[in-house]
């Protein structure tokens, strides 16, 4: 058994290197959607303040289908954490209505499109194939015509 003290020294060129990693777009874009939406709720927050601290006076009363939910409720009693959250509720329902409305039209946009193709478009594609059934040999005997024509012409 023989022990070796030597110091062994690599040159640079034979280290390998990390590869860098690239910043893939997707990440980027949720960072900076996500710092906006936060500085939209912050804004919107600071907008609707006001408005919860003049509303100290006017209870608030729900009432659906004439059964009476809240009495007296009083929207400046709320916290500022409840308020963020309010808004971000409000914020949240004015995005999914902003979502389903036009998806909604766009989907019977194409029913009603897809309906009129099935009740008009297949009898129209129907009857055309029909007519040029029909029309097949006149078509025939004109192409043979333009055909002898190119061919004395030339």
């Amino acid at each position: 058994m023989s022990s070796s003290n030597a110091l062994v020294v690599a040159s640079r060129a034979a280290v390998p290197r990390p590869a860098l990693r690239r910043a893939r777009p997707w990440r980027t874009a949720f960072l900076v959607l996500s710092v906006l939406t936060l500085l939209g709720l912050f804004w919107l927050y600071q907008q609707l303040a006001p408005a919860f601290g003049s509303l100290s006076g006017a209870p608030l009363s729900v009432v659906i289908d004439g059964d009476e939910v809240f009495n007296g409720l009083s929207l400046p009693s709320f916290s500022p954490l409840e308020q963020l959250v309010a808004v971000a509720g409000v914020l949240l329902a004015a995005l999914l209505v902003a979502v389903i409305v036009p998806t909604v039209l766009l989907f019977t946009l194409l029913t009603v499109g897809v309906v009129l193709l099935c009740a008009l478009g297949v009898p129209l594609l129907l009857a055309s194939a029909g007519v040029l059934l029909l029309l097949s040999p006149l078509i025939l005997m004109g192409l043979l015509a333009w055909w002898l024509l190119k061919a004395l012409l030339s």
